[in-house]
């Protein structure tokens, strides 16, 4: 999934062997060429703070929510080590929930996000 980070252990020009880091026993090959560089660690992200979208993200199934560039999101939970994933909604520009009772959250991955 698009903003998973992974330990990488082994590569070859076609293939790494690695992990994700929230959950060591899932160790898998997988295709070099899906690997970016992370911008930097991930960061710990606390209940109510604000962030802007600096890169979209497709949600892959229900629970994630798609953001893109000049989102701004609100988050709804503490984030927890490794700090991979950020559970929040979109917010207006003026500080308002996206739409009233709106169900238009879910989780995001950290390193699309800024401060």
């Amino acid at each position: 999934i698009q903003g998973e980070r992974v330990r990488v252990s082994w590569t070859n020009d076609l293939w790494a062997w690695g992990h994700t880091l929230e959950n060591p026993a899932r160790s898998a090959y997988f295709p070099f060429g899906v690997l970016a560089q992370p911008g930097g660690p991930p960061r710990p992200w606390r209940k109510h703070d604000v962030a802007s979208v600096a890169e979209p993200f497709e949600a892959p199934s229900d629970g994630y929510m798609s953001v893109k560039p000049g989102d701004t999101v609100k988050v709804l939970h503490q984030t927890q080590e490794p700090h991979v994933w950020v559970f929040a909604q979109r917010i207006l520009v003026h500080g308002e929930f996206d739409q009233a009772g709106s169900t238009d959250a879910g989780w995001v991955p950290e390193c699309v996000l800024r401060r």
